[in-house]
């Protein structure tokens, strides 16, 4: 396992120089600084435990800061963080948990179809993975440098950092609610959330997302379900199915504006629904005639002539019913049985 000088060493080359907008010189000048700061700080904090992420943090103080004032202000706010995400004893997982229930515990409150979707696609386990870097760098990976530094400023002024963190990413998962109830695939939520948070970029973009998790009444994201006009190559069109004085209906459109106009349109029929069409139609057939053959037509309280097959299946099985319909045909006498009975001459 790397020692803790080797952690710093290699976080300090990896600091995002892009999003701090420099390159050549001045970037291997900010690195250099940062890794030479963070291991000051760790000969100092020798109770503490290097974490990484904390190298974004120290470039975040460096900004148009001395490096005596730079880390100044990174101490101050280390102390400022919740114990846990500066290790101690080698574990995050309690406060990051902490944290993650806290951002569900505010999207509960807001819309109960958007946290059970959440819940439905692991996004716990997946904000688990993100919210200490999110902590320990202040967004600085995702909001704009203004942003993170009215954000460490808030910090240093007394607001609670576990209170504060959850509050801004269960306020950008909220923004984003309509499109990611439409998302299964966790990476993709998390694309969404990242690109959301990447909209703060100065001191009153940051006000208002902390601001709307308290203000936003409880609403429930509202899910776009296609309008289906035809079914199958039969061409049956849905809106038939909707009585006429109905709002969704052509006459209860007509009944508003007076010039609705009925569209018909011609596509390709679906395969499926053909098939299932088809097997609808054998499997009516065939009960048809075994109720006619027994006297059974007209009888409803009456048990089934030819009991469906129970072992292992039940009666609204598809899979029994297929058995069923091979059973009856394999069967000479009970095919017999289904004839119609023959008809008295008149």
């Amino acid at each position: 396992m790397p020692s803790p000088a080797q952690l710093i060493e290699m976080d300090a080359m990896r600091t995002n120089m892009r999003h701090f907008g420099l390159s050549g010189a001045a970037a291997e000048e900010l690195k250099k600084n940062v890794q030479e700061l963070l291991l000051t700080w760790q000969t100092q904090e020798s109770e503490r435990e290097y974490t990484q992420g904390l190298n974004e943090l120290m470039a975040l103080c460096l900004q148009k800061r001395t490096k005596e004032e730079a880390f100044a202000r990174f101490k101050e706010l280390v102390s400022k963080l919740h114990p846990g995400f500066v290790r101690t004893n080698g574990s995050m997982a309690e406060p990051v948990d902490m944290a993650v229930c806290a951002v569900f515990e505010m999207l509960m409150k807001k819309s109960k179809v958007l946290t059970d979707h959440l819940h439905r696609v692991d996004m716990h386990f997946y904000l688990t993975g993100f919210m200490p870097g999110w902590f320990l760098s202040m967004f600085a990976s995702e909001f704009a440098l203004p942003a993170s530094e009215h954000l460490c400023n808030r910090l240093l002024e007394g607001d609670a950092i576990d209170r504060l963190v959850p509050q801004l990413v269960a306020a950008a998962i909220l923004r984003s609610a309509t499109e990611i109830v439409k998302l299964e695939d966790a990476d993709d939520l998390i694309r969404v959330l990242k690109a959301k948070l990447s909209e703060v970029r100065t001191s009153l973009d940051l006000e208002a997302l902390v601001n709307e998790i308290e203000e936003t009444e409880p609403t429930e994201p509202k899910l776009q379900i296609p309008e289906v006009e035809e079914l199958g190559s039969l061409g049956l069109n849905v809106k038939s199915l909707v009585g006429p004085g109905s709002p969704g209906s052509p006459a209860g459109s007509a009944g508003k504006s007076g010039k609705a106009k009925t569209k018909h349109t011609k596509r390709p029929g679906s395969g499926r629904s053909l098939w299932c069409l088809t097997v609808f139609f054998v499997q009516s057939t065939f009960v048809s005639f075994a109720r006619r053959g027994v006297g059974l037509q007209g009888s409803p309280k009456l048990p089934s002539a030819l009991p469906l097959p129970t072992k292992g299946f039940t009666p609204t099985s598809p899979r029994a019913a297929l058995l069923r319909v091979h059973e009856i045909a394999d069967n000479p006498k009970k095919v017999r049985m289904l004839r119609p009975a023959k008809q008295p001459d008149k």
